[in-house]
């Protein structure tokens, strides 16, 4: 009978692994009815639950299976599924009895980790994974969740100290490096933020990410033409960058460029006529040709008929408009 049982659960499974949920569900059940106790198929019908949302039932299965056999894959699992509900304290205490019976669990501390941060509980992810390192499990990619983390809280001096202690694995140096230059930054330490955020990108000279970090920085430095070139660089990759042609088109406004700024805000618009920073801009720079207060005034009415960022500050534009022409009657 044991067998048997087995076999049924392999063939859910492998029903589950193919995406035939309905299947999958008929072979559990199946095998639940020649034994109701077996936890490995408690396991798998709580893992089927969980993919559809079905919370509350994968937890009861979960727990049963725990309650059975204290098995640390049925404990992380239980915590999972009352992370979806929300029950935070009661999820880290299963998170945590997992640790306890295999500590080796390395999906058990990411969960934990995980937890904390979601919640807000950032000493404790940082506590969390300091351990974990400590313990043995020293990968470079729980060095740079700890550095993240410890961004996070402002604690700039201890995340570069363990950036620059893992420059040394190779294939995430382009990663750790965009992290210093991003931590330099934060202490205003530019040239320093520059020459990491350069090697950054010698590294790896299309990540997204540096480049845009690359034309910050050089923004700080007063390097308005280097910032175009890195942004010039992001739209090579990614011509949908949207949030880079509208950060171009606030360059070219100040330094008087219409025709360039109205250019990337129409792009822009094209694809997302209601992009409220987009409009907000356009309406910037038609105020500030007396030909185009008309298009301003509409573009300015326009954002205060949807929910967005950008409705108080054309509220107040409106105002000072509406406030000027009665002044100019007067």
């Amino acid at each position: 009978m044991k067998t048997d049982i087995k076999e049924i659960n392999n063939q859910g499974v492998v029903h589950f692994l193919n995406k035939n949920f309905a299947e999958a569900k008929n072979k559990y059940t199946e095998a639940l009815s020649l034994d109701a106790d077996n936890t490995t198929t408690l396991n798998n019908l709580g893992l089927l639950y969980l993919h559809e949302k079905k919370n509350k039932e994968a937890e009861e299965l979960f727990r049963k299976a725990f309650t059975i056999s204290e098995n640390e894959t049925y404990a992380l699992n239980l915590g999972h599924s009352l992370i979806y509900q929300k029950q935070f304290l009661e999820a880290e205490k299963y998170y945590l009895k997992s640790i306890n019976i295999k500590r080796t669990n390395l999906q058990s501390w990411e969960s934990l980790v995980s937890l904390y941060e979601y919640t807000g509980q950032f000493e404790k992810a940082i506590d969390t994974l300091q351990t974990l390192i400590i313990t043995g499990n020293s990968k470079v990619v729980y060095k740079i969740k700890l550095s993240k983390l410890l961004i996070k809280i402002e604690k700039y001096k201890e995340a570069l100290d363990m950036l620059y202690t893992s420059l040394d694995n190779r294939g995430y140096e382009s990663e750790i490096l965009y992290y210093i230059a991003f931590v330099h930054l934060k202490n205003q330490n530019l040239g320093l933020a520059k020459t990491a955020v350069e090697n950054s990108l010698s590294h790896n000279p299309f990540r997204e990410l540096s480049l845009e970090l690359a034309a910050t920085i050089a923004i700080s430095l007063l390097d308005n033409e280097m910032a175009i070139k890195y942004w010039n660089e992001i739209l090579k990759i990614n011509s949908m960058n949207h949030a880079v042609r509208i950060n171009k088109s606030i360059l070219y406004i100040s330094k008087k460029q219409t025709k360039q700024a109205l250019n990337e805000l129409d792009f822009v618009l094209n694809f997302e006529p209601k992009n409220p920073k987009a409009l907000y801009y356009k309406a910037v720079l038609y105020l500030e040709e007396k030909n185009k207060l008309y298009d301003a005034e509409k573009i300015l009415k326009t954002l205060l008929q949807f929910q967005n960022d950008y409705a108080e500050k054309a509220s107040a534009m409106l105002y000072n408009i509406f406030k000027q022409k009665k002044d100019d009657v007067d």
